[in-house]
């Protein structure tokens, strides 16, 4: 009895929370489970034992434990009371992505990767949105690791509009990091210190649109983009290498960068100038497609993989980032299932074919 009542010590009902009380009770247990404080066939204290120790009445108990059984993680047996199931001994791999609006079609491409990884190890995956916001995004952190005794994390930190990781978000990763028993897999973001983190390789994915412009004879290439700007202040880059790379693919080739204004003004830019071939976002794309008309005068390409670009007739040839082996990558590591040189990998992009490019 006094063993049982020791282990509820550590839940604090939120009466203010969004959470109802039985849910945040039921949270509190399965993390108590993953975390081995309630072994596999042994007896969760009674209704009566929490009770006595937490007051959130009999009703609330009752439920709690109904839904502890409705989710798997223990059994009731009548006259005996309820008893742990095998379900907690799997892995718990937590995601917090920006899976709202335009990320959603970039991100379940991630969430895809780490599932089919996960499944072949027997865990089990929870996805959280952080809506690009940094309290969301801690919030859905700590609940994972306070709440759903989440110990493997694969994470996608929200960032400013300079595209640095917000600073409240940077200090939760450090503090994190400190600690021994989690571990966690940043995606898609550029991080300086000894956080391991799978990045997409933008500066490939933009060199096999090159070769395939020059297999098709390309001389004039429009890069369009809005953040042109911000990507050619960081460290890499990504403009001006690949103005040096594509000397090496072909010289005669001439390459213009452009942050874009509006669809049609874009347009008349592109006409006048006569380009060859427009490289953008997949969304955007999609837009300077649609008011080009069926008889367009250049070739044009995305980048994201996107189903707005690939879904839809006609469909854009697209750059895919590859997050999906992103998640693979994310889970050999947080699972210690392949060894890496360094903290830092890259996934290699590839082609989707469509009908512009």
């Amino acid at each position: 009895m006094r063993m049982r009542q020791t282990k509820l010590r550590g839940f604090k009902a939120d009466n203010k929370g969004s959470l109802p009380l039985y849910a945040q009770l039921e949270n509190f247990f399965i993390s108590e489970i993953r975390k081995g404080v309630y072994k596999p066939e042994t007896p969760l204290p009674s209704i009566a034992e929490i009770d006595e120790k937490v007051s959130l009445g009999r009703v609330t108990i009752v439920r709690t434990m109904q839904e502890l059984v409705k989710d798997g993680f223990a059994v009731g047996i009548h006259g005996k009371g309820y008893y742990v199931t095998h379900r907690g001994e799997k892995a718990l791999i937590g995601i917090v992505a920006p899976f709202n609006t335009v990320y959603m079609q970039i991100y379940v491409h991630l969430a895809a990767g780490v599932r089919n990884a996960a499944d072949k190890l027997g865990n089990e995956v929870i996805i959280m949105s952080s809506d690009e916001d940094s309290r969301k995004f801690i919030q859905s952190v700590n609940e994972f690791i306070n709440y759903r005794g989440s110990r493997w994390l694969v994470l996608v930190p929200p960032m400013d509009i300079n595209e640095k990781i917000c600073p409240e978000s940077m200090s939760l990763l450090e503090k994190i990091k400190r600690l021994k028993d989690i571990k966690i897999a940043i995606i898609d973001r550029n991080l300086k210190d000894g956080i391991f983190q799978v990045r997409q390789d933008r500066l490939a994915g933009n060199l096999l649109l090159l070769r395939r412009a020059a297999e098709k004879k390309c001389r004039k290439i429009l890069f369009l983009n809005g953040y042109m700007e911000r990507w050619e202040s960081h460290g890499d880059r990504l403009y001006s290498t690949l103005v040096r790379e594509a000397v090496d693919i072909d010289p005669d080739m001439k390459l213009s960068f452009r942050s874009t204004s509006t669809a049609e003004e874009d347009m008349k830019f592109i006409l006048k100038e006569k380009f060859d071939a427009v490289f953008t976002d997949d969304l955007y794309a999609r837009r300077i497609v649609n008011i080009s008309g069926p008889k367009r005068q250049f070739f044009i390409a995305g980048y994201n993989g996107m189903s707005a670009a690939t879904s839809i007739s006609p469909r854009i040839t697209t750059v895919n980032s590859n997050l999906t082996e992103a998640g693979q990558v994310a889970v050999d590591y947080l699972f210690d299932k392949a060894e890496f040189d360094g903290n830092v990998v890259n996934v290699k992009p590839f082609i989707v074919e469509g009908e512009t490019f």
